[in-house]
């Protein structure tokens, strides 16, 4: 479903009726506060904001990734958390701002891909991946209707880890 941008404290979503994926598409900038629990896709055109003290809990739905942001997202305070299962695509970077941000932290279950920029000023701040494709897997269709094969995203096989 598509959402007007803006600030939205403790949303609360999931999937259903015409929507069983839980695709939830904001069109521009989106803010985050509060305690946010989100069974489904989260989609943000341009900038993810998540606000001090807020709790942000994304869970994906088999087959699909759970967070995809067009640009950065961007912690704009303290003490605020951003859990992630199953993968999260960023388009620009992860942002820590200002002096004083500090204690947020950015736990992805599953696989955390960052296309640009990487992360900023993440002193005093946490950023933890666990790897787990089968969180991240994401069913394809190499040709329209029909699902051949199951691809564990942004390359994350267990295979694929060094080991010392």
């Amino acid at each position: 479903s598509l959402h007007a941008p803006g600030v939205v404290t403790n949303l609360n979503i999931s999937p259903g009726g015409a929507n069983p994926a839980g695709i939830n598409y904001y069109s521009g900038d989106l803010t985050l506060s509060g305690n946010c629990l989100i069974n489904g896709m989260l989609v943000v055109q341009d900038e993810l904001y998540i606000e001090a003290g807020a709790t942000v809990t994304i869970h994906s739905v088999k087959n699909f990734p759970a967070l995809l942001v067009g640009n950065t997202i961007s912690f704009s305070g303290s003490n605020a958390v951003l859990n992630v299962t199953g993968l999260a695509q960023v388009n620009q970077a992860v942002y820590f701002n200002g002096p004083g941000n500090s204690n947020n932290s950015l736990n992805v279950q599953g696989s955390l891909v960052i296309l640009a920029n990487g992360f900023s000023n993440a002193t005093g701040n946490s950023i933890t991946v666990t790897l787990d494709p089968a969180s991240a897997a994401i069913e394809t269709w190499p040709s329209a209707g029909t699902s051949r094969r199951w691809t564990p995203a942004a390359g994350g096989f267990f295979k694929g880890i060094d080991r010392f």
